[in-house]
């Protein structure tokens, strides 16, 4: 064996090349698929930002709703009024799970076990109007809450939109 001399190498530079890539490689993969690790949005979703404190909406403020004051709540808005308005928001939001029909038979229904709900069911027409408010805000089952998306004034139109379901 030859004593090690300054100006020579311990390990050939091949040697050397070889190990600095091979620790490389371990490194990026030790990383992983960040993408992965990334928020992801459905086709229709939107990231929802948090609002500043005390801001309003451009839409005005909007009412914080509890369970018992949305159950106890009546429709602000003339049901004969509302509804024709009510129905544009269900054909573009609610149509596809619950259907034209609105008995629950949408286009992408039989994809979530439990089907959505009948909407000219009794068990639903029995609701109160807050009822259905509180559904439609905080969602129910499968379905996806409305509450950021909509409008108090859009929910109250989807509401009197479904009591003519009957």
């Amino acid at each position: 064996m030859r004593a090690w001399k300054p100006g020579r190498w311990l390990v050939s530079p091949r040697t050397l090349l070889l190990a600095v890539a091979l620790a490389g490689g371990l490194l990026l993969s030790a990383c992983g698929d960040m993408m992965a690790l990334q928020p992801a949005y459905q086709r229709q979703d939107y990231p929802i930002l948090p609002f500043p404190t005390n801001s309003v909406p451009v839409s005005g403020a909007q009412t914080a709703w509890t369970q018992q004051t949305a159950t106890a709540a009546t429709n602000p808005l003339n049901q004969q009024q509302a509804a024709p308005a009510g129905k544009e928001l269900y054909q573009v939001n609610c149509r596809m799970c619950h259907g034209n029909d609105a008995k629950g038979t949408g286009a992408i229904a039989y994809a979530f076990p439990p089907h959505p709900a009948d909407l000219t069911s009794a068990q639903v027409q029995q609701q109160s109007d807050g009822q259905l408010f509180w559904a439609i805000t905080n969602g129910f089952g499968r379905m996806p809450a409305f509450g950021k998306r909509l409008t108090d004034t859009q929910r109250w139109q989807l509401v009197s939109y479904v009591r003519t379901l009957k």
